[in-house]
C-alpha cells in the first residue's frame, strides 16, 4: 500500500484498488486533472471520473474507492492511440482508431493517458473524448485540448490628419461640368496646422500552450514620426505640426513644409488658379483668366495679363510689367511694384510704385503713387498720401483724373492738418526743454547744489514741461477722435508732383477742390496745405 499527497488529497493505491480523499489539514485543494495527471504517470487507465470528481466537490474525507482492480495501459494501443501538438503549441490533436479485437478496447482513461504522456497538461475536453469512446468511431485530427493563443502586439501607425499626395484633377461642378482653373494640386497648411498623430504600437500578450507554459508575442514594430523640414513634434512625441506657413510635400517618406511656393512656369491651364498661404514665386507669367492668391508676398518674374493677383498681408512685385486687358485686378496689403501697368485695376493699403509708365489704369493707393521716370496716361490714379510722377497726360489732352488726400469733410482735413503744426510745435519746445532740464541736473550732481535762482529755474521748466506734455495729449486725442483712426499719415500735406510736365486734360482733385489742367504745367508741386491748394514751380 501506498499513499500519496496531492495537494489536499491523498491518493490511496491498495492490492484491492485506489482509494481518494480529502484532507482538510493541508491548505490548497487539488483538482481532477492533478488526479488524472497522477493516475495517467502510473499508467492507470480504469479509474472512475465521475467518482474522484464526486470526492473533490463533496470534500470527502473519509477514502473513497475510485478504481477497482487498476489496469495498466496497454503498449499495443500505441499504434491506435495517437496525439499531434499543432506547432505553436495552441491545440492538441487526436486520432483514434478502434480495433475489432475487444481485448485492446480503447477507454477514456487509454486516451487519458496518451494526452498525459503527450504531457498535454491543460484541461482537456473530457465530454469529447467520451463521446469519442461512446460513439467507437474513428476520428483524426480532433481538438481534444486548446490553450490561449498569444495575442501579437500591433504594428505603430502615422495618421495623417492633411492630404498628402495631390493629384491634379480639375474640379467637377455641380452641374457636372469641369472647371480647369481649379486643379486643387496644392496642399497648403498653415502655421502650427496639425500634420499628423502617431499611434504607439502595442505589447501584445502572451499566449498559453497546450502544456501549460507561456507562449511568447511578438510586439508591434514601432514606427518613425515623418517629421521633415519646418515641422515640429509635440512634447509627448505624439503629433506634428507645421512650424511655418507654406506648402506641405512628402519626401522620402517624410512631411515637408515649404514656406515659399516656387511656380517654375506660367500660371495657366497646366497649373489652374493658385491659392496659397505663403510666399510665391512665379518664374513666368499670370495668363488671363487665372487668379494667384496669397497672405503672403508674390513675385511675377514675368508679366501679368487680364488676371487677379491678390496678396492679402504681403507685396506684389511684377518684374515684366501689367497687361492688363481691362481684366486684370492687382491687390496688396503692402506694396504694389511693376515694370509698366495698363489696362488695369490696382489696389494697395500702402504705396503703388510703377517705374516706366502706367496707361488708363485705375489705380488706388493708401500711401504714394510713384511713378518718378515714368508717365501717367488715361485712366484715374488717387493717393491718400501723395502722387508723384515724370510726366501727367499727354500731348493729345487724353482725360487723366489724378486724386489725392482722404475721402473726408476738407475743413475736417485743414483741422487736422493745424493740429500736426501745433503738436510739432509744441513737441519742438518740449525737446528744448529737455535740453535745458539736463544741463542743470548734470549742473547739480557737480555742485551737490544748486543756487536759489537756478533752484527755482528747474522746478519752472518741470511745471513748463509737464504742462506741454499734457496740452499734447489732449491735442493727439482731439486729432485721433477727428481722423477716427489716429492714423500718422495725416501728418504729411498730400501732394502731385510732376517732374516735367502736366499736360491739359489732367483733372486734379484734391479732397473738395477739382481743377482741370487748361495750359500745359512744367515740373509743379501741387500739395493741399492748410490754408489751401499750393503750387510750387520745381527747378
Amino acid at each position: 500500500m501506498s499513499n500519496i499527497l496531492i495537494k489536499q488529497l491523498i491518493l490511496i493505491i491498495n492490492n484491492d484498488g485506489i482509494y481518494l480523499s480529502v484532507d482538510p489539514a493541508q491548505p490548497a485543494l487539488a483538482n481532477l486533472v492533478d488526479v488524472r495527471d497522477e493516475l495517467c504517470r502510473r499508467g492507470i487507465t480504469n479509474a472512475d471520473f465521475a467518482q474522484i470528481e464526486n470526492v473533490i466537490v463533496r470534500g470527502n474525507d473519509q477514502p473513497t474507492l475510485i478504481c477497482e482492480s487498476p489496469r495498466r495501459y496497454d503498449q499495443e494501443k500505441d499504434k491506435y492511440v495517437q496525439v499531434r501538438v499543432s506547432d505553436e503549441g495552441v491545440h492538441a490533436y487526436l486520432t483514434v482508431r478502434f480495433p475489432d479485437d475487444s481485448e485492446l478496447n480503447t477507454s477514456e482513461w487509454d486516451i487519458n493517458h496518451k494526452l498525459w504522456e503527450a504531457n498535454i497538461r491543460l484541461p482537456i475536453d473530457k465530454d469529447k473524448i467520451k463521446n469519442i469512446v461512446q460513439k467507437r468511431e474513428t476520428i483524426v485530427n480532433e481538438i481534444v485540448c486548446t490553450g490561449i493563443p498569444p495575442v501579437h502586439g500591433i504594428d505603430g501607425r502615422v495618421e495623417h490628419k492633411v492630404e498628402v499626395g495631390k493629384k491634379k484633377a480639375p474640379l467637377i461642378r455641380v452641374d457636372g461640368s469641369v472647371d480647369h482653373h481649379q486643379l486643387n494640386h496644392i496642399n497648403c497648411v498653415r502655421k502650427s496646422q496639425h500634420l499628423a498623430h502617431l499611434v504607439p504600437p502595442t505589447e501584445g500578450k502572451p499566449g498559453i500552450n497546450v502544456f501549460d507554459e507561456p507562449i511568447p508575442c511578438k510586439p508591434g514594430r514601432k514606427v518613425r514620426m515623418p517629421r521633415g523640414i519646418n515641422t515640429y513634434i509635440s512634447p509627448d512625441e505624439l503629433d506634428l505640426y507645421a512650424k511655418y506657413s507654406g506648402i506641405l510635400y512628402q519626401e522620402n517618406g517624410l512631411l515637408n513644409i515649404e514656406p515659399i511656393y516656387v511656380v517654375p512656369k506660367d500660371v495657366d491651364f497646366s497649373t489652374g488658379d493658385i491659392h496659397y498661404t505663403g510666399d510665391i514665386i512665379v518664374s513666368g507669367d499670370i495668363k488671363t483668366g487665372f487668379t494667384v492668391e496669397t497672405d503672403g508676398n508674390i513675385l511675377v518674374r514675368g508679366s501679368v495679363d487680364g488676371a487677379v493677383v491678390k496678396s492679402n498681408s504681403g507685396r506684389i512685385v511684377i518684374n515684366g510689367g501689367i497687361l492688363g486687358k481691362y481684366k486684370a485686378v492687382i491687390e496688396a496689403q503692402q506694396n504694389i511694384t511693376a515694370e509698366f501697368a495698363q489696362h488695369a485695376k490696382i489696389v494697395s493699403r500702402n504705396d503703388v510704385e510703377i517705374r516706366k509708365y502706367v496707361l488708363d489704369c485705375e489705380i488706388e493707393a493708401y500711401g504714394f503713387v510713384k511713378i518718378p521716370k515714368g508717365q501717367i496716361i488715361g485712366g484715374t490714379v488717387s493717393s491718400e498720401r501723395g502722387i508723384i510722377a515724370h510726366e501727367i497726360g499727354t500731348s493729345k489732352n487724353v482725360r487723366t483724373q489724378i486724386a489725392i488726400g482722404r475721402s473726408i469733410d476738407t475743413n475736417v482735413w485743414m483741422e487736422i492738418l493745424q493740429l500736426n503744426k501745433k503738436i510739432k510745435d509744441l513737441k519742438r519746445e518740449f525737446d528744448s526743454i529737455n535740453e535745458q532740464i539736463s544741463f542743470l541736473e548734470v549742473l547739480e550732481k557737480r555742485l551737490n547744489n544748486l543756487n536759489d535762482k537756478k533752484q527755482k529755474e528747474l522746478e519752472e521748466l518741470l511745471l513748463r514741461r509737464d504742462a506741454i506734455q499734457s496740452r499734447i495729449d489732449e491735442l493727439e486725442k482731439e486729432k485721433k477722435t477727428k481722423t477716427k483712426t489716429g492714423d500718422n499719415s495725416f501728418d504729411e500735406f498730400p501732394s502731385v508732383q510732376a517732374n516735367y510736365k502736366i499736360y491739359p486734360g489732367v483733372v486734379l482733385q484734391m479732397n473738395q477742390f477739382v481743377e482741370e489742367v487748361s495750359d500745359q504745367l512744367g515740373a509743379i508741386r501741387i500739395s493741399l496745405k492748410p490754408t489751401g491748394v499750393e503750387k510750387k514751380v520745381l527747378a
